[in-house]
């Protein structure tokens, strides 16, 4: 019920600033220039997650594949999938200023060795992290429109004695499940057709986080010592004690879902400089903790074989390179740890024709 909340909610918000702005005849680089009263946070952050350039807490994180002064791509650019974007109003919200990056950035901040929330590197890349915006009132979500927004309103509270309970003159909602979109371009060039996957959490906390809610580990494909590949099963490393970016022991369980968000370029053959722009869920039905030299790690069995990245061709003779930059602890592969996520939704793509959910 969350999830068709969720779909149809953003459905309803992509017609109007969308698809009503281009059969307006609106040109679509408005809708992705930030300096623009008509653009989207989420249409801007696929294609330039840095816009604003730089980023007030994050710089350079992400490669310039876009011009900044025209917003057009380049040729290549066009040919492969956009950023994918985490739109998280509920994520949003609850994070204050000391979790800027994290605000920005999923998974953005983390415990330092001081047990202080610190800012991730500007070296490894995170997926942007944007709110809701209505181009047509020129604001962002308020503080309390989040909860309305991307919380299931229909979980009334109910005393003992069988009556809902009241909050002054408002029944009140016990707001279990609440949720975020994962939107992404399976090509860049296209800005009118996104992918929409309903990401649903079961008790996230509202106006509270920390560090540990979210935390992307390194990874790679679990090659055996014959060779060969084996594709639904990953190993994370992780070190409490990095000086620069400490990854506590993984808190993750069969049933879990856990997220390849890698954000990379290729850098061997046959994909020499395609870029990695993954978005993929995946849930856990085993786990196995190893001590490997020179960190621990943890083996996930996975329900369904790892997918290729956008754009990226196999090479069987470097497995390896299946399905990211994956080569081990200096890998750029990033898999996330998302606390209390309950259930994963891939939805229809939203496109220019998208017509109302009838069910």
């Amino acid at each position: 019920q969350a999830a068709n909340n969720a779909d149809s909610l953003f459905r309803d918000h992509w017609r109007q600033n969308v698809v009503e702005m281009i059969r307006a005849g609106v040109p679509e680089t408005r809708l992705v220039n930030p300096a623009d009263g008509l653009s989207l946070q989420y249409m801007t952050a696929m294609e330039q997650p840095n816009n604003p350039v730089p980023s007030p807490d994050r710089s350079a994180v992400m490669l310039p594949l876009s011009d900044p002064a025209t917003f057009q791509t380049y040729e290549f650019e066009k040919s492969h999938a956009s950023y994918p974007v985490f739109v998280d109003p509920y994520g949003d919200v609850t994070r204050s200023a000391v979790f800027g990056a994290s605000k920005r950035w999923l998974g953005g901040v983390h415990q330092n060795a001081a047990n202080t929330a610190t800012a991730v590197p500007a070296s490894s890349p995170r997926m942007p992290r944007r709110t809701l915006n209505f181009p047509q009132t020129g604001a962002s979500m308020g503080a309390g429109w989040p909860y309305r927004y991307a919380t299931l309103q229909d979980d009334l509270d109910f005393g003992e004695d069988g009556n809902a309970n009241h909050l002054g003159t408002g029944v009140t909602r016990t707001g279990r499940y609440n949720w975020a979109w994962v939107l992404q371009r399976p090509t860049q060039g296209n800005r009118l057709i996104t992918n929409m996957t309903v990401v649903v959490y079961d008790q996230r906390a509202y106006n509270f986080a920390r560090p540990e809610d979210e935390i992307a580990y390194p990874f790679s494909l679990l090659v055996p010592p014959a060779g060969g590949l084996v594709p639904n099963q990953v190993r994370i490393f992780y070190n409490p004690n990095d000086p620069v970016e400490p990854q506590p022991v993984p808190a993750v369980r069969p049933g879990q879902w856990v997220m390849d968000g890698t954000i990379a370029t290729m850098t061997a053959a046959p994909n020499l400089g395609v870029p990695v722009r993954s978005a993929n869920f995946y849930r856990v039905t085993a786990v196995t903790e190893e001590a490997t030299v020179p960190y621990p790690s943890v083996v996930l069995d996975l329900q369904t074989p790892m997918k290729l990245a956008p754009g990226v061709t196999q090479d069987p003779t470097n497995p390896i390179n299946y399905p990211t930059l994956a080569t081990g602890i200096a890998g750029q592969g990033k898999l996330y740890i998302l606390r209390g996520v309950a259930e994963v939704f891939e939805r229809r793509p939203l496109t220019t024709d998208d017509a109302p959910v009838v069910r």
